[in-house]
Parts: C-alpha cells; sequence; structure tokens
C-alpha cells in the first residue's frame, strides 16, 4: 500500500526540466550551424580555438565582435583574467607595453552595446560578453567559460549575453594563462 501511494505521488510530481544543450538549441530554432560565422583565436606558443557565434540569437554583439576582430582590435591583446572557471580578454590596455601596472580589464572598444537576452546555455565553452553587472550590454571584452558548473551557470543565465560557442581548440583555451598574448582574432567562415 505505501508502494502504491509513492507510486502514485512520483507519477503526480512534475519531472524536472533541464535547459537545453547549445546544440538542441540551434535545432529548436532551426538555425543552420553550416552557415553560422567561425572566428579563430589564435594565441602566441599554445595554438587555437575556434568559436562559432550565433547573429540570430544575439545580433548586435556578434555584428560588433565580428566588426572589431576585422578591424584588429584584438591582435596583440593578452588574456587578462583567468580564473579556475573562467578566460576573458578584450580590453584594449592590454596591448600597451606597461599592461601589467594598468588596471587592465576596465576598458573596452568605446562602443557599448545593449543587453541581448536569449537561451544560450551558459556552460562549458560558451561564447559571452563581459560586463559591469547582469544585464548591462557589454563593449569588447568577452570570456570562454571552461567548466560545468551548475551554480556558475545558475549565477550566470540570463544576466549575461552568451553569443557563441567554442567548436574546436577547448584543450587550448583551458590551457590559457593570465597575460597569454593573441596574435590573431579573425573570421575563418561566413
Amino acid at each position: 500500500m505505501i508502494l502504491a501511494a509513492i507510486a502514485f505521488c512520483l507519477a503526480l510530481t512534475p519531472t524536472i526540466q533541464h535547459p537545453m544543450t547549445y546544440e538542441q538549441l540551434l535545432e529548436s530554432k532551426h538555425i543552420d550551424r553550416a552557415k553560422l560565422p567561425k572566428v579563430e583565436v589564435k594565441i602566441a606558443g599554445k595554438g587555437s580555438f575556434i568559436i562559432e557565434l550565433v547573429p540570430e540569437l544575439a545580433p548586435k554583439t556578434c555584428e560588433q565582435i565580428l566588426k572589431l576582430a576585422k578591424e584588429g582590435f584584438y591582435t596583440g591583446q593578452r588574456v587578462h583574467r583567468v580564473e579556475d572557471w573562467v578566460v576573458q580578454w578584450g580590453d584594449p590596455q592590454s596591448k600597451k607595453s606597461d599592461f601589467e601596472e594598468l588596471p587592465v580589464g576596465t576598458e573596452g572598444s568605446g562602443h557599448p552595446l545593449p543587453y541581448e537576452d536569449n537561451a544560450i546555455p551558459l556552460t562549458r565553452g560558451v561564447f559571452a560578453m563581459a560586463s559591469t553587472g547582469a544585464k548591462v550590454g557589454g563593449d569588447s571584452q568577452v570570456f570562454i567559460l571552461t567548466k560545468d558548473d551548475p551554480q556558475i551557470t545558475q549565477f550566470l543565465q540570463g544576466k549575461y549575453a552568451a553569443f557563441g560557442f567554442v567548436i574546436h581548440g577547448m584543450d587550448v583555451v583551458v590551457k590559457l594563462k593570465r597575460w597569454d598574448k593573441i596574435e590573431s582574432m579573425a573570421l575563418v567562415q561566413r
């Protein structure tokens, strides 16, 4: 009798919906991944990684990052933030010879963006816009999450604009160190 009551209660309990993966989200939105722009980031002495951008879900953010990459904005910059869960770059001060004495992580391109909310999951490999706070658009600083942690995902989801995903070279991303130099960040496929 008790087992029957437990089974009945379990049948009435709604199942917990897990967020979609990046791939499932694109499929559900009928986004053709073959047509998405890809950006390759080459790191001096480390190798490269490729990020797939999703303009359909963050058009202004993708447009700005592609424009900055084309202009060479990121070439010569340094990765300025590396923690056990994230790597970040995009501050032009990191190109200066005295970068280690500057407040790197506080500057951008000077072209602030609106916050673009979407359902891209903020999980390992996500490419997202860094900003000064939750639901604040960024500028040129970007980050990649380097580990899956439900607490980090829950904290970030819906607060920071995700706009792409690392599709190749995550092994390079996780080996990045503070002040590693970006040789180039360029569009490799449109």
